[in-house]
C-alpha cells in the first residue's frame, strides 16, 4: 500500500504504478526481469575449422584449430496434465525463462491476470537463471521437460489501482505541471512513466505539458499485455532490476 501525503508523492506513486503496470505486462510473458534475447533457443554457431601451414627447415607442418559446437536438444514445455505446449528445438543450457515464455504466450496467450511459472524438476525456473544454473543436463540430441503452471498476476492489482487513480489526478498534475524544477525522483519516476506510454520526454518543459489530458489518455489506453517486450526494454533504460 502507497501512503500519500502531498501532491508530489501521489504524482510519484502514480507514475511508480504505470511503471508496474508495464512490468505487469512483462510479467504476462516473462518474469520481471531481463527483456528475452532473441533467439535464445537457437544453438550457438559452431567456430569455424580454420587451417594453416607452417613451414620449419622445409618440413611443413599442418596446423588445425576447431572447437566443438555446442551441444543441442528438443526443450519439450508441458502442462501440469501433461500435454504438451511447445517443443523448442536446438535448444542449448543456456536458455531462460525469459527465452522460453515468449514461445508459451505466442501458441497459448494469456490474460494480464495470470502469468506462466516454468518448474525444471522440483524448483522454479526464473529471472536469468539458465538451466545450467537449475543443474540440468542432456545428451546431444535429447530432450529436457519443463512443466508451465498458470498462476496468479502478483501485480494485476496494482495495474488496477493505478486505473482507479486516474480521475482524482486533475489538481496533482496541475500543480506539478507549475513546477520548474521538480525533485530529481519525481522527474525521473515521471520521465520513465511517460517513455512507457511513448510520450516525449526530451526535457522537463515539454514532459510537464503532457501532465495533463494526454497523460490520461495514455494511461487510460495503455494496455501492458499489449507490447511487454517493448515495455521491458525501456524500463531497462530507466531502471535496475527490470
Amino acid at each position: 500500500t502507497v501512503v500519500t501525503t502531498s501532491p508530489l508523492s501521489r504524482i510519484s506513486a502514480l507514475a511508480y504504478r504505470i511503471l508496474v503496470m508495464a512490468s505487469t505486462g512483462a510479467a504476462a510473458s516473462k518474469e520481471q526481469a531481463d527483456p528475452p534475447k532473441e533467439d535464445a533457443a537457437a544453438p550457438a554457431a559452431a567456430p569455424a575449422t580454420t587451417e594453416a601451414s607452417a613451414t620449419t627447415g622445409g618440413d611443413a607442418t599442418l596446423l588445425k584449430a576447431t572447437k566443438d559446437p555446442v551441444p543441442t536438444f528438443d526443450l519439450t514445455i508441458r502442462t501440469l496434465a501433461g500435454s504438451v505446449l511447445v517443443t523448442l528445438p536446438e535448444a542449448t543450457l543456456t536458455i531462460t525463462r525469459g527465452d522460453i515464455v515468449p514461445k508459451l504466450i505466442q501458441v497459448s496467450p494469456l490474460a494480464p491476470t495470470h502469468i506462466y511459472d516454468l518448474v525444471a524438476g522440483e524448483e522454479p525456473l526464473r529471472g536469468g537463471t539458465t538451466l545450467a544454473d537449475r543443474g540440468l543436463t542432456c545428451e546431444p540430441g535429447g530432450t529436457i521437460e519443463l512443466t508451465a503452471i498458470v498462476t496468479e498476476n502478483p501485480l494485476y492489482q496494482v495495474y488496477l489501482d493505478a486505473l482507479e487513480s486516474i480521475g482524482s489526478l486533475n489538481r496533482d498534475l496541475q500543480e506539478l505541471k507549475c513546477l520548474r524544477s521538480p525533485p530529481a525522483i519525481a522527474q525521473s519516476t515521471v520521465q520513465t512513466a511517460l517513455a512507457v506510454l511513448g510520450l516525449p520526454t526530451d526535457d522537463w518543459k515539454t514532459m510537464a505539458q503532457r501532465l495533463g489530458e494526454p497523460f490520461k489518455t495514455a494511461i487510460t489506453g495503455f494496455h501492458p499485455e499489449t507490447a511487454p517486450h517493448r515495455s521491458a526494454k525501456i524500463l531497462k533504460d530507466y531502471c535496475t532490476d527490470v
